[in-house]
């Protein structure tokens, strides 16, 4: 009597791709038979032959023949990729080498890049082009996910003329609504025979039977939720998602309306796939391909946020994935040398400090522990955001800001400085004009429309000599290339690592033409900004290992550290 059978996948490659079934058994004896023929519908390993049960023989033969897979025969990434997907569905084990998505992209992948680019990709960018190309023909979405300032937008480019090239002209672009003119500006230059239109603002008054004869068109993430009826009522050929990672959360509207849009390939642009969770990834792959990762509650459920949890996970993610890093891919560009600017609190900050952290200041006193955070936040930017009487004396970050900009205004060249208030960033502006009377300074956030943004660092990008643009990270922290800047300033951190990554990136890619990039980070030491930059590390460390294969909310521990810190203990 046979016990309790594993079915496993194993992969040969030799000439050709081919595939082997297998079966794991934990007890049992196995019969050969002296003469046999090997059924189409029955597992074969080494000359025997073991019959599953019949329901899951049934589901898994049905499978191969419908993909025409048979025992010895070829094998492509989306036959299996759907193998893979009925397999956790059914609580099977699938056992398989983790490099083979690298070998089945050798074999796969296309030769040729579309016609139509204006621009020659770097070599990776080709690859990248080719490989989402690949995916697209045999109908299999996927996740481009390579570091910031890598060029996703050219290579996602290249995937759109492909599929207008072949047919498939229903393209649906999604961004969100501050890349609009930007994705606009960089078709035009990268494919300026592709005619696209932008449902955003006015353009948006059509009726149906005219939205119904557009082919490419773009939109963002707001009004495809606000006009989804027009969206969902259409079958797409191609739905690209840019800045995906604003899908992370299962239970957002804009999450829900993408996964509901009917797209025969849905390709995700992210540059940070992990930036919370694990289950931000899971998150992203479930609306690609639903299912290959397991159910959401079994997921949530099983899974940590922990490296070993992570590898596994990257593993299982890695078939739908293509990632690069700047440093292997761009080997020429300049280094970038980051410093923690780690400031020391005077008496009179730690005071004021103590007295929100603990809820004795009229300003967080009954507070939660969120908004406490958030405060505790503020104050370390710039303390009169919480502290209206905090006392007239100097300010140590300021201070710190100013000694760094002599520097660099001394040689004559290009800073970003970020912060993510208001008021600091109106203070650093008015900074800058008081104390470099002949420089030039701006600031990108979002009380600025789409146009007034561009032209701002339009004028950055064309000055010479020095010159500072101060940003909100949000605002202007994705998307948008300044690489007249080669030093970059984060006034304060961020929660989200992917923020001040994404922020960095700005300066960091193709372009840069500094002898060196600086990234200065600035900190109080003792306070939830010392918390927040270890925070960054360990979110980094679990991103590292989910990515290695192939700021909404703090969670419950770093809240708690967050609040226990003092600069006076």
């Amino acid at each position: 009597m046979l016990g309790i059978a594993k079915l496993g996948l194993q992969i040969e490659l030799k000439e050709s791709l081919s595939v082997k079934l297998f079966v794991e058994t934990e007890i049992g004896n196995l019969e050969v038979p002296d003469s046999f023929e090997f059924p189409s519908d029955h597992f074969v390993i080494d000359g025997m032959w073991i019959p599953l049960d019949e329901y899951s023989l049934n589901l898994i033969s049905n499978l191969f023949k419908s993909r025409k897979i048979y025992n010895g025969g070829k094998i492509t990434s989306p036959d299996f990729l759907a193998f893979l997907n009925l397999a956790n569905n059914q609580a099977i084990r699938v056992v398989y080498d983790s490099k083979l998505f690298e070998k089945l992209e050798n074999v796969e992948i296309s030769t040729r890049l579309p016609e139509g680019l204006a621009l020659k990709p770097y070599p990776y960018q080709d690859l990248g082009i080719r490989w989402l190309t690949t995916m697209f023909d045999q109908e299999c979405g996927s996740l481009l996910c390579d570091e910031m300032g890598l060029g996703k937008t050219l290579q996602a480019i290249g995937l759109m003329l492909h599929s207008y090239n072949s047919g498939a002209k229903r393209i649906l672009l999604c961004t969100p609504s501050s890349l609009t003119l930007n994705w606009l500006r960089e078709i035009k230059k990268i494919a300026p025979e592709l005619e696209i239109h932008s449902y955003v603002g006015g353009a948006r008054f059509l009726h149906p039977n005219e939205f119904d004869q557009l082919e490419v068109v773009q939109t963002t993430y707001d009004i495809l939720v606000r006009d989804f009826t027009m969206f969902g009522s259409n079958e797409w050929d191609l739905l690209i998602c840019d800045e995906a990672q604003m899908l992370k959360n299962h239970g957002s509207k804009r999450s829900e309306k993408v996964r509901q849009l009917r797209a025969k390939t849905k390709v995700l642009l992210t540059g940070t796939p992990v930036e919370n969770s694990l289950k931000d990834l899971w998150n992203l792959v479930n609306i690609v391909y639903p299912g290959l990762m397991g159910t959401k509650e079994f997921f949530y459920n099983q899974i940590d946020d922990n490296p070993i949890d992570a590898a596994r996970v990257g593993r299982a993610a890695a078939p739908l994935i293509k990632r690069r890093r700047v440093k292997d891919v761009l080997p020429d560009l300049p280094p970038m040398i980051e410093i923690d600017q780690e400031i020391e609190t005077n008496p009179a900050f730690s005071s004021f400090y103590e007295e929100l952290r603990t809820g004795r200041h009229p300003s967080t006193s009954g507070s939660i522990q969120l908004a406490r955070i958030t405060a505790l936040r503020q104050f370390c930017c710039y303390p009169n955001l919480v502290a209206e009487d905090y006392p007239k004396v100097e300010d140590a970050k300021f201070n710190r800001l100013l000694e760094l900009l002599d520097e660099i205004s001394a040689v004559g060249e290009k800073v970003l400085i970020f912060a993510s208030f208001t008021e600091p960033l109106n203070l650093i502006k008015r900074m800058v004009d008081l104390n470099y009377a002949d420089s030039w300074c701006d600031i990108v956030d979002g009380r600025h429309d789409q146009e007034k943004r561009m032209d701002i660092i339009d004028a950055f990008q064309e000055r010479s000599g020095f010159s500072v643009l101060v940003l909100n990270p949000d605002a202007a922290g994705k998307g948008l290339t300044i690489t007249a800047a080669n030093h970059v300033i984060h006034f304060n951190l961020p929660w989200n690592p992917a923020t001040e990554a994404q922020a960095t990136a700005r300066v960091y890619r193709p372009g840069q033409k500094g002898e060196k990039v600086f990234v200065h980070r600035f900190f109080y030491s003792r306070t939830i900004e010392e918390v927040i930059n270890q925070r960054l590390i360990f979110k980094e460390e679990i991103a590292e290992a989910a990515m290695h294969e192939p700021e909404s909310q703090a969670n419950s521990e770093f809240v708690r550290n967050a609040l226990t810190i003092s600069p006076i203990n």
